[in-house]
């Protein structure tokens, strides 16, 4: 949620100082996400 690829429900919060409900498209460019695991291709 804090990153803007899930919706909340209720609630507030920032990220970056942005607002997560209405400043999402902000935030995910300017933050950068990793995965613990990679599942795109398996080697």
């Amino acid at each position: 949620m804090l990153c803007g690829l899930l919706r909340a429900d209720e609630g507030s919060g920032t990220c970056l100082g942005h607002d997560v409900i209405t400043e999402s498209e902000t935030i995910k460019r300017q933050v950068g996400y990793m995965t613990q695991r990679f599942s795109f291709m398996r080697i």
